[in-house]
């Protein structure tokens, strides 16, 4: 039994992607080991250090974000400093300013090893959003403490090939854990919404197509009335949803994560609509494991590593964010639903969060 150190800002009872992603990891590795987790919230069923500090809110404007960022990054290293010593440490990012806070503590505590779990890979974000630039002094520097943890780590765990290259040339010992889908959760539902109906669900962040998303709704409102569209989530980009006057949709902002398996199961078709940019190319959002795991077919956009694996399977469709392609798409997997709802089933269970965990339990 080894002594792990788990340091995810998000966790149990925040129900957004990066929590859920940690807790079910914990979930499996405190059944063999000593774990201890780092975060924002406690919770008296798991063993926490929790912070006084509240994270940003992904609808705090930039300056908001980064000051809370840096209070509690800051807080969370003299935690971990004043904390004993753990064998194993497991840093998650983003947030990118709390890893590499936590990172810096954690090298300090000198243990037997750290793994950090890369979800999106920072500051590239920033420069894909104009938020700084790669070639400025800050930029620069960012860059170089990014590496510096990458090759100072023993392993590295991340969750698509494309970010697996980008972080290779500083670790070669970098592995491949996908989110996964939580197979206690996430099934096939015999009962269905009487009308056909597609659903997307999440943060409507700024990597996620929601003018797109808006665009498909109202489009079906004008020329498909008997398709209906349930959108869950809420984030920056929720006004466009929002502001929608369609008659052919539901939206519910707020919902419980234990809540969500049963809504969308009851749907017909899931939809991942993201931007184009390398990003979201090279991105697995946890909503397609989580349509695959209740059994929907997954219309995905744009082309990318999740597209080509939906693609490869049967699942499902991949499109360029092109309005005319999407509509082609749904109408065609409308007509071979049932192909695809078979091959869906016949192969979901590969895609379990259970069964990506065994690689990362290996590196401990």
């Amino acid at each position: 039994m080894a002594t792990i150190a788990y340091i995810t800002p998000y966790f149990k009872p925040t129900s957004n992607a990066a929590s859920i992603r940690a807790s079910s990891f914990i979930d499996e590795l405190i059944k063999k080991h000593d774990v201890t987790i780092f975060t924002a919230l406690k919770n008296e069923k798991y063993n926490t250090i929790s912070c006084y500090s509240k994270l940003p809110s992904n609808k705090d404007k930039n300056i908001i974000r980064l000051i809370k960022e840096f209070i509690f990054s800051f807080e969370l290293f003299i935690r971990i400093i004043c904390s004993k010593t753990r064998e194993v440490y497991i840093i998650t990012s983003p947030p990118f300013f709390i890893a590499i806070f936590a990172f810096f503590a954690v090298k300090i505590k000198r243990p037997e090893k750290i793994i950090l779990d890369i979800r999106d890979i920072y500051p590239e974000v920033f420069f894909q959003h104009g938020i700084m630039r790669s070639d400025s002094l800050v930029g620069k520097l960012l860059m170089k403490v990014e590496r510096f943890m990458y090759s100072n780590s023993n392993y590295v765990v991340t969750v698509t090939e494309g970010l697996k290259k980008s972080i290779e040339p500083y670790n070669s010992n970098v592995k491949i854990v996908r989110n996964g889908y939580d197979e206690e959760l996430f099934r096939p539902n015999a009962e269905k919404y009487d009308d056909f109906t597609f659903v997307f669900h999440g943060t409507m962040g700024k990597f996620q197509n929601i003018e797109l998303l808006s665009e498909v709704i109202k489009y079906c409102d004008e020329n498909h009335k008997n398709l209906k569209f349930l959108v869950i989530g809420h984030g920056p980009k929720d006004y466009l949803i929002k502001n929608l006057r369609c008659k052919n949709f539901k939206y519910i902002e707020n919902v419980q994560y234990k809540e969500i398996p049963n809504l969308i199961s009851k749907a017909h078709l899931g939809l991942s609509f993201r931007t184009d940019d390398k990003i979201s190319k090279e991105s697995f959002p946890v909503k397609i494991f989580e349509y695959i795991g209740v059994g929907l077919p997954v219309v995905v956009t744009p082309i990318s590593e999740a597209g080509n694996i939906v693609y490869e399977n049967q699942f499902g469709i991949q499109n360029n964010n092109n309005i005319e392609e999407i509509i082609d798409s749904i109408l065609f997997i409308k007509e071979n639903y049932a192909t695809l709802v078979s091959n869906i089933e016949k192969n979901r269970l590969s895609f379990t969060r259970k069964s990506h965990f065994e690689i990362l339990d290996k590196l401990i």
